[in-house]
């Protein structure tokens, strides 16, 4: 019976942590692009960010999702989420398991490289029982799951590349570091100060800005409760989305949201950004609990709109569809559950239950 705090103050941490990481995300092999040329945007906003220039592709990236939309869907890449370290290949017309690979620790995000030779995955920084990890992050070969590199980045948790795929970003959630890679080589070229606790990236889709969002993560220290039981210390990340300008990769601004941004979504065209905000509770122990959705004019850089939603855990990971007009959201720890939002009027549309480990 005396060892029942401990178990189950180890439980409620580890509910936690997972409810605050994704315990499997993917990328879905991208077709043909439509174009040759790079899209150029306009936020219509003044300033540092940038603007359209004339006679120029202003609506290209509506052609190059058209041509998207239209393509047969390929396949989606997802860890297993389990203790089994495994890669699920889905087919994404007939959302079925094609393949199944093993591969090491893979536990926690799956990036595609935009032209579909790589697959980034960055394994897990932190585990009960074995404390801060200084695991690898792996380059998979997307055709067969083979291992093509190990490229040394301890506590890497997400990666999002520019969409010529000539660079990488990978957010160290123990620290306040996003790493800058070459793609090509494989070789850090940079680091940036992010904010604390980096995790969620969302690249524009003109490849001009880096989104930046934040959340809680394991310290090399630990808390004693008072009831004289040691535990992971859990210190909470910045308060912001932070905005890098990917050319000279530096931040240009900071989007202030009122708790820790998780989970980022960027529109297609650039001008939303929904973020899934975390309220900040400290007593009895330091953790994340559910906020709502905010939904940022990137333009301004101001929240337009809140969207609340049900239950009791926060959602983790948001994701638009192409076109534009819903995201989705996911939440794992005892609330597995996905979210449905209008992207257009911005409310919650729909809830669906998920099996234990979504």
């Amino acid at each position: 019976m005396r060892r029942a705090p401990r178990f189950l103050a180890a439980l409620l941490l580890a509910f936690h942590l997972f409810s605050c990481t994704p315990g499997g995300t993917g990328g879905i092999s991208p077709p043909p692009p439509a174009a040759t040329s790079s899209p150029v945007l306009s936020t219509g906003s003044p300033g540092a960010r940038p603007t359209e220039s004339p006679g120029k592709v202003g609506e290209h990236w509506k052609e190059v999702l058209a041509s998207r939309l239209k393509t047969a869907p390929g396949l989606v890449y997802c860890s297993a989420g389990d203790a089994s370290p495994l890669v699920k290949v889905i087919e994404g017309k007939e959302h079925k398991v094609k393949e199944k690979w093993p591969s090491e620790t893979i536990k926690y995000h799956l990036a595609l490289r935009p032209d579909g030779t790589e697959l980034w995955c960055t394994p897990p920084y932190w585990e009960f029982g074995k404390g801060l990890l200084r695991l690898p992050l792996m380059v998979m070969n997307p055709k067969n799951g083979a291992i093509m590199e190990k490229i040394p980045c301890p506590g890497a948790v997400m990666t999002a590349f520019t969409p010529d795929s000539e660079k990488a970003y990978v957010s160290l959630i123990a620290s306040s570091t996003v790493e800058v890679y070459d793609v090509k080589t494989r070789k850090k070229t940079g680091a940036i100060d992010a904010g604390k606790h980096p995790k969620s990236l969302c690249v524009s889709f003109d490849g001009r800005r880096l989104y930046v969002g934040h959340s809680s993560a394991v310290t090399a220290d630990t808390v004693t409760t008072p009831q004289g039981i040691k535990l992971p210390r859990v210190d909470t990340g910045s308060e912001y989305v932070t905005v890098i300008d990917t050319a000279s990769d530096k931040v240009t601004e900071k989007i202030a949201v009122k708790g820790i941004p998780a989970g980022l979504a960027l529109k297609p065209d650039g001008s939303l950004l929904y973020a899934s905000v975390n309220n900040v509770v400290r007593k009895p122990y330091t953790a994340l609990t559910k906020g709502p959705v905010a939904v940022i004019d990137t333009a301004g850089g101001k929240i337009i709109r809140t969207i609340t939603y049900p239950g009791t855990h926060p959602i983790s990971d948001l994701a638009y569809t192409p076109d534009g007009k819903k995201v989705y959201g996911i939440c794992g720890g005892l609330q597995d559950s996905a979210f449905v939002f209008d992207a257009e009027k911005h409310v919650l549309k729909k809830v669906i239950a998920l099996d234990v480990g979504g």
